[in-house]
């Protein structure tokens, strides 16, 4: 598969152990948390009425470099996207499952938006 980026995961209920502080120092809901790894970020945050997960679990994206590229390399290996592709005012995206029901989500930002 063309080059990934572990991008996010999205998991209903999320435990924000940072809460008091996000409220406190934000003065928002806590619903998203993003911590810096390296040259990555990872955002945890509560999904909506469309990305629940599996039941056991949650879901991850992962940022391609090409998406189309990364379609239809996914595709050639009998992999069909569940939802998309779809493409919102920021980036480009699909939903798969992995053989256990789990979501992924192959993502691709738009030029300008990080």
């Amino acid at each position: 598969m063309p080059k990934t980026y572990f991008c996010w995961r999205c998991k209903i209920p999320v435990p924000m152990l940072t809460e008091e502080a996000w409220t406190e120092v934000e003065g928002q809901e806590p619903t998203w948390v993003e911590y810096e790894i390296g040259p990555h970020t990872l955002a945890i945050t509560i999904g909506g009425e469309m990305w629940k997960p599996s039941k056991d679990g949650g879901g991850v994206a992962l940022e391609v470099e090409d998406f189309e590229e990364s379609l239809k390399w996914l595709k050639q290996k009998g992999v069909e996207p569940y939802f998309g592709p779809y493409e919102s005012p920021v980036c480009h995206m699909a939903l798969i499952s992995d053989p256990d029901g789990n979501s992924i989500c192959i993502h691709k930002r738009k030029p300008g938006h990080h």
